[in-house]
């Protein structure tokens, strides 16, 4: 500040940028007016009695502040935390020919130092009737800094183009379906082994690979994208195609559809079903644990063990498809593989589960690439000398017609079919074949049938999924209903036969729900009779 003809002015403030200086403000401050040209000293000379006014007004304003600090009052709230007024304060205060108002040129080279400059600032204005707001209107104004990035992820929304971060933020909305948090990546280059590995990582269970969308992964029932742009036609042909040999690709090109098997070391296989929808590819992708899970680690009743000890017969496991029905069975193939010594024999489309020899010797035969078709296959079999026989799915007449005939020929065979509870995989079986026929049917799957395995898969409270069982066991009375086709009646001895090892969906639903396992509402959704889930739920 200078005195002029009496009038107190300030100086031109001269701005020098400061260490760890927060950004300047949006907007800059007004210009200050230019500083006059004039003999400093000769102005103080002849102002001594304007001087010692002010002065005098500034100790006035001292004793007041020392008697409201007395009476416990803080004159000023913007000085009651100065590491605050430092972290506000960007720069230190400017020096004016190194004359200072309420402390030393050291001093005033502090933010601490600049509020006491204010201060004292605030009180000439006071006592000379300066506008109030002449400190505020050239001092550099302070910014607040911008607040901490709370996780890696704000750091990362920071730098991404404003078109970018809705794709990003959009995988990490909602904790339970978040899969990656980060910004999304081309597929220009990116190979299929790099998805698969990512799906492993996320504890996936399948992929899915189609135009318009990122590459999207299915976790405990829900599907959720991967952190990648929209897949285009060709990018999504060119993964799939580089990994297809040229047989796979003509077949592909001919009939638009191909399944296939594929491996990527250290990470794991992969079931693969290439098909196509409005005229580009698309792909669905199936993860296969390299390790057989065993019978007790999926929780299976302990009577699916006995059936691995069968000799002949027919063993179905049905459920709708992602209900894990090759993984029980291959649990199952599992347990005979290491305690009998026998010849297994699997026809499969595509080899999901590789199986090594142990006590037994396991031959696996894939279709198209070990043989034509099922019924081929089956009618081959009859001459390769097996012992237990799996069918990957009975999806014709001609490959259940076969593989009954192998049941009754003292063969145990085991297959899949996508029903959805016992009863219903019993007329499944019946209504395949003419009505000429269907009473012989009934007659050779009443001698030839050992059990039906239902599943179905739910999401459980909290996360992840559990498996809801419903298991037919062949007793004399269930045999009678099937060849007398009263299958209408076999939930009946379903319910009764637990002794046997037998249990109904809908009671497994009940006992899931009541364990705190499932939510009433998902329970109620896969029940088959509702009115019966409702009764076993209260108990009765």
């Amino acid at each position: 500040m200078i005195v002029n003809n009496g009038d107190l002015l300030p100086l031109s403030p001269m701005e020098t940028p400061a260490k760890n200086a927060a950004p300047p403000a949006a907007t800059p401050p007004p210009t200050p007016p230019p500083a006059q040209d004039f003999d400093f000293l000769a102005q103080m000379q002849d102002s001594s009695s304007s001087i010692d006014s002010l002065l005098a007004a500034r100790a006035e304003a001292e004793e007041a502040e020392k008697r409201a600090k007395a009476a416990g009052e803080t004159p000023l709230p913007y000085l009651k935390d100065d590491k605050k007024a430092k972290a506000a304060s960007p720069a230190p205060a400017p020096k004016s020919m190194g004359f200072t108002i309420g402390g030393s040129a050291d001093d005033a080279d502090s933010p601490a130092g600049m509020s006491f400059i204010g201060n004292d600032l605030r009180r000439l204005s006071d006592a000379t009737g300066m506008q109030s707001n002449s400190f505020e209107e050239y001092a550099p104004k302070a910014q607040a800094a911008p607040p901490p990035s709370q996780n890696r992820s704000g750091e990362l929304d920071d730098l991404l183009p404003p078109t970018a971060r809705p794709a990003a933020q959009s995988i990490g909305a909602d904790e339970d379906r978040k899969a990656y948090i980060e910004p999304p990546r081309s597929l220009v280059e990116t190979h299929i082994n790099e998805l698969l590995q990512r799906t492993v990582e996320f504890g996936a269970s399948d992929l899915h690979l189609t135009t318009g969308l990122p590459p999207m992964v299915r976790k405990d029932g829900r599907v959720t994208p991967l952190p990648y742009d929209a897949a285009t036609p060709r990018e999504a042909q060119r993964m799939v195609y580089e990994i297809l040999t040229t047989d796979q690709i003509t077949t592909y090109e001919r009939t638009h559809e191909l399944d296939f098997s594929y491996g990527v070391s250290g990470v794991g296989r992969f079931r693969f079903n290439v098909y196509r929808q409005r005229s580009s590819l698309a792909c669905a992708m199936r993860v296969i644990p390299n390790k057989i899970p065993s019978l007790d680690q999926l929780k299976l009743p302990p009577v699916i063990r006995e059936l691995t000890r069968k000799h002949s017969g027919l063993v179905l496991v049905t459920g709708p498809t992602g209900s894990g029905k090759s993984t029980t069975i291959a649990s199952i193939i599992d347990v005979i593989n290491a305690e009998r010594e026998s010849h297994i024999l699997t026809i499969e489309d595509p080899i999901e589960y590789l199986h090594g020899h142990k006590k037994s010797m396991v031959n696996q035969r894939e279709l198209g690439g070990d043989t034509h078709s099922f019924n081929n296959a089956l009618r081959a079999a009859l001459r390769e000398d097996p012992d237990v026989i799996l069918v990957g799915e009975m999806r014709d007449l001609e490959t259940i017609a076969a593989a009954i005939t192998l049941a009754e020929t003292g063969h145990l065979v085991f297959a899949t079919l996508h029903t959805r509870s016992a009863p219903a995989t019993i007329d499944r079986i019946v209504d395949v074949f003419p009505a000429h026929q269907q009473e012989q049917i009934r007659i050779q799957l009443s001698t030839s049938i050992e059990a039906v395995i239902a599943q179905q898969l739910m999401p459980k409270i909290g996360g992840g999924r559990v498996a809801a069982i419903e298991i037919m066991i062949a007793t004399s009375a269930l045999r009678n209903l099937i060849r007398e086709g009263k299958t209408y009646q076999i939930n009946s001895v379903i319910e009764t036969g637990q002794q046997y090892g037998m249990q109904s969906m809908d009671r497994m639903l009940a006992e899931l729900h009541r364990g705190g396992t499932v939510t009433y509402e998902e329970a109620a959704t896969r029940a088959i009779d509702r009115e019966n889930f409702q009764r076993l739920v209260k108990g009765y």
